[in-house]
């Protein structure tokens, strides 16, 4: 859901829509790192790095290896 919300973001310009759903569903599920790491980057793609770089440092130390790659990208 978020990550469609994304797309949809990339296409017509409502980040600030996929800004408020990712931020409900790290409120929702505050430990699942794929939500902070959708957080991270729509927070990157509204060019707020310093707030995406905070999150995926935080999530490198998550175990996942998937999301300690992703996040190696901010």
């Amino acid at each position: 859901m978020v990550e469609s919300r994304l797309l949809y973001a990339n296409d017509t310009g409502a980040l600030d829509k996929a800004l408020s759903a990712a931020k409900r569903a790290v409120d929702t599920v505050p430990g699942e790192p794929h939500f902070q790491y959708n957080l991270a980057e729509v927070l990157a793609r509204m060019e707020r790095f310093d707030e995406a770089r905070t999150i995926a440092r935080k999530l490198q130390s998550s175990g996942d290896p998937n999301i300690v790659s992703l996040a190696g990208n901010f």
